[in-house]
C-alpha cells in the first residue's frame, strides 16, 4: 500500500511541475509527462502480478486454457498503453496523433482478440447443437 501512496504522490507533483514549466518548456514537460508516466506503468504492472498468479492458479485448477486469459491480460494492456499515448500526444497539443494512437489500440485489441471470440462462438455453436 506504501507504493501506492509514494506513486500518487509523485504523480501528483510531476503534474504540478510540469503545469509549471509547460508553458516556457513543452518539450521538457511532454518528456517528463512520459517518464512518470512509465514510472507509474512499472508500479502498474507490478501490482497486477498477484492477480496474474491468482489467475493461473485458478486456470489450473478448473483446467482452463491459460492462454485465453493471458491475451485477455494482454489486451488490456495494449488499451492501458494506447490510452496512455493518446493522453500524452494530447496534451503535447497533437490531438490527431493522440486519437489514432487510440484508434491504433484499439485495431490491436480486436486483431489480438479474435481467436478468442472465436473459439466462443464455436462454444456457443456446440451448445446450440445439442439443444
Amino acid at each position: 500500500m506504501e507504493i501506492f501512496w509514494k506513486t500518487i504522490s509523485l504523480g501528483l507533483i510531476a503534474s504540478v511541475f510540469v503545469l509549471a514549466i509547460g508553458k516556457q518548456e513543452r518539450d521538457i514537460s511532454a518528456v517528463l509527462t512520459m517518464i512518470v508516466c512509465s514510472m507509474v506503468g512499472t508500479v502498474l504492472l507490478t501490482a497486477l502480478q498477484p492477480v496474474l498468479q491468482t489467475l493461473r492458479q485458478w486456470s489450473s485448477e478448473a483446467n482452463l486454457q491459460f492462454e485465453i486469459l493471458e491475451t485477455l491480460f494482454k489486451a488490456l494492456g495494449i488499451g492501458f498503453v494506447g490510452e496512455l499515448a493518446g493522453m500524452v500526444c494530447k496534451d503535447a497539443g497533437n490531438s490527431s496523433l493522440g486519437s489514432m494512437m487510440q484508434m491504433l489500440a484499439s485495431a490491436t485489441i480486436l486483431s489480438l482478440t479474435m481467436p478468442v471470440l472465436q473459439s466462443l462462438l464455436s462454444l456457443i455453436q456446440e451448445i446450440l447443437r445439442s439443444v
